[in-house]
Formats: structure tokens, sequence, C-alpha cells
């Protein structure tokens, strides 16, 4: 079951409940998984400073500069589609990876129901709808987007009004 909807939405509370009340296999958060991408010397790590230039590589550990990629990607769109571009693929055969190793271990939780919740604020985006059994849209104003990523996350108003709007 994948579920999705904008940032400050709730979807990371709906598949909590979702999880806890239906005593799910698994919640895989993509937003977790798109961290991982970033490991130091990853393809992704790579083609993003292909991409976007080398001041986003921190040299002492290899990683990325989240913060300063994403002022950039958050105030141009078109940035934003290049980063796309590059990630998600990489989150995508993560994602398979994962519910495959959840599949194969589906038979040691037979308490578990065969449910695996998948969270991505870009499902539909990403096109990865094709591999579920269903999706749910959680949706939110955008007038409660903003408190809640002020109030719960600490963004400024501007912060949050940018995330909102690059979704």
């Amino acid at each position: 079951l994948g579920v999705c909807g904008g940032i400050g939405s709730g979807k990371s509370v709906a598949c909590e409940l979702l999880v806890s009340e239906l005593n799910c296999l698994a919640h895989i958060d993509s937003d977790s998984i798109a961290h991982s991408v970033y490991e130091p010397g990853s393809q992704a790590i790579q083609d993003v400073v292909d991409t976007f230039g080398p001041e986003l590589l921190i040299e002492e550990t290899g990683d990325i500069d989240r913060k300063r990629l994403g002022s950039i990607v958050f105030a141009d769109s078109e940035a934003m589609r290049r980063l796309e571009r590059i990630v998600w693929p990489h989150v995508r055969t993560k994602i398979w990876h994962r519910i495959e190793e959840i599949k194969s271990t589906a038979g040691a939780m037979p308490d578990k129901k065969p449910i695996i919740i998948l969270e991505a604020a870009v499902l539909l985006d990403a096109g990865w709808e094709v591999f579920l059994d269903g999706v749910w849209v959680i949706h939110v104003s955008k007038d409660m987007a903003l408190q809640r990523l002020q109030t719960n996350r600490g963004m400024s108003f501007d912060d949050a009004a940018k995330r909102v709007e690059a979704q």
C-alpha cells in the first residue's frame, strides 16, 4: 500500500497508525531511503556533483552538503527536476530491494498481516504506484502544512513555504 501526500500532510502519522493498528509487516519510508542514496562515494553523489557543482561536496567526509543542495533545488523547480532524475532511480531500486527483503522474511513473522506500507511524497510523480496494490493520498490545506512545518520541524515561514511550493 502506498501512502503519499505533500510535505506536512501527515503521511508519517498515518503510516504509523496503519502499521500499529493493522499489525503490518513493515513501513518503508522513502525519505530515509533517499538519504541513504547519498552514501559517500556513491554514483548518486557523483551525479549530483557533476550536475550541480563540486562546491556541494564536503571534502572531509565525501558527503553532499544537503543544506546547500536544498537551497538550490527548493528555489528552482528545474533544478529540482534535475535532482529527481538523478535520485529517483536509485531510490526506486533500494525500495524494491527492501520490499523483496521483507517478503523473503515474512514467513518468520506469521503474526503480522501481509501488508507493506510505502510512504513516499513523490510516489505518484515518480510513477511508483504501478508496483503497488493500492495508494492512499493524504491531503491537508497549505495553511495547515505551513503551520505543521513551523511547529513540528522548527522551520521558518519562508523555508516552509519554499518546501510546500516545491512539491
